[in-house]
């Protein structure tokens, strides 16, 4: 279950990191933030495709062509041409980003630097949840990418890589449960509304308690671990 802070509807500028495994529904809630109330959400991969699909010729976007990693320097300088290019919602969203803790220091500061408040909403979904194929679904178009083998592998690069990030925002800028800039979420046994409930609280926004999800809000099985 999430643990609530406190409401951070008064800040102006906020900036909402949010952090966890793969398949943990980081997509699922950003998506949905960005489907119905218009907030802009930063995901490295599709920004860097789509960046890549424009100048094809650029050797810095090569890895992703492979498949690859790109250099660190390249995802710092697409987040910050993308939040120069956003700053007129109060809101905005970074899923996945900063992933690792090269990439914290000017990504955060660059941010702050801009006038945002800055969030982390830590998905600590048990990994065995995230890599059930059963509870989290492939989803369309990604059968070949999504395979057992290809998402255990990114679990691994998630937890060597995300997880100091994510401390790193704590030490270094103080972005903690103690200073109410951050939301820790365990949604492995409550459904998406309530998961989505329980962030919308934390940003201080309003929530009816309409589905957003109306087409697969199944509420998933408490994990057992023996």
């Amino acid at each position: 279950m999430a643990k609530l802070i406190k409401s951070i509807g008064h800040i102006k500028k906020r900036a909402f990191i949010w952090v966890g495994p793969i398949n943990c529904g980081k997509d699922t809630q950003t998506d949905a933030h960005e489907e119905l109330f218009g907030v802009p959400v930063f995901k490295t991969g599709p920004v860097l495709k789509d960046m890549a699909k424009r100048d094809p010729n650029n050797p810095t976007y090569e890895p992703i062509f492979k498949g690859g990693l790109v250099p660190d320097e390249t995802v710092i300088w697409t987040a910050k041409k993308w939040i120069l290019a956003n700053t007129i919602h109060r809101d905005i969203h970074l899923n996945g980003c900063p992933r690792n803790v090269k990439q914290v220091g000017p990504i955060i500061s660059f941010l702050i630097e801009r006038g945002y408040g800055v969030y982390v909403i830590w998905f600590v979904t048990p990994i065995p949840v995230c890599l059930d194929f059963n509870l989290r679904p492939v989803r369309p178009g990604r059968e070949l990418e999504d395979t057992p083998r290809n998402r255990a592998t990114r679990m691994a690069t998630y937890i060597w890589e995300t997880t100091p990030a994510a401390i790193e925002m704590c030490d270094r800028f103080g972005i903690c449960e103690e200073n109410h800039n951050m939301l820790f979420v365990d949604n492995s046994s409550i459904r998406k509304d309530e998961t989505a409930g329980l962030i919308l609280q934390f940003m201080g926004l309003p929530f009816t308690g309409q589905s957003l999800f109306p087409d697969k809000n199944q509420r998933r099985p408490a994990l057992a671990i023996n």
